[in-house]
C-alpha cells in the first residue's frame, strides 16, 4: 500500500480539497433528529450506520436489539465544507443538552469535490 503525504499530492495527479468530518453517535430513537438536521444544514449526502456496538460512560452497547430499533445506536458520517459542520456541530450541542451520545469532527481531504456541490468562483 502506498500512503500518500498531503504536501506531495500535486505530484501524484490527484487534486485533493479539505474539508471537515463529522461523526456522530446517538440512540435510535434520535436518528429522525440528526436527519432532519443534516438536511436542514443542506448536507449533500451521509452514511448513517445502524446498530452500532460499543463501550463508553454507560458501559457496553450492543448493536443489535431484539424486537427495539430504538434502543441499538446509530452512527452518522458526513463530509461537508467547513460552515456546514459547524451548523450541524451547533445543533448537536443542543441535542447533547439532554440527550447523550459523542460527536467528533475532523479534517478530511476529498478528491470529487464534485460530490459537495461547491461552486468554484
Amino acid at each position: 500500500m502506498t500512503v500518500i503525504k498531503v504536501q506531495e499530492r500535486k505530484n501524484i495527479g490527484i487534486n485533493l480539497h479539505p474539508m471537515k468530518k463529522i461523526e456522530i453517535v446517538v440512540a435510535g430513537e434520535h436518528e429522525h433528529l440528526i436527519t432532519s438536521m443534516m438536511e436542514e444544514a443542506s448536507v449533500t449526502g451521509y452514511t448513517l450506520i445502524r446498530n452500532v456496538s460499543g463501550k463508553g460512560h454507560h458501559g457496553f452497547h450492543e448493536g443489535k436489539m431484539m424486537f427495539n430499533d430504538k434502543s441499538s445506536l446509530v452512527l452518522f458520517i458526513a463530509v461537508a465544507p467547513e460552515e456546514v459542520i459547524a451548523t450541524i456541530a451547533l445543533g448537536m450541542k443542543t441535542v447533547f443538552q439532554k440527550e447523550s451520545g459523542v460527536m467528533f469532527v475532523s479534517d478530511v481531504s476529498v478528491a470529487r469535490l464534485d460530490y459537495f456541490h461547491i461552486m468554484n468562483t
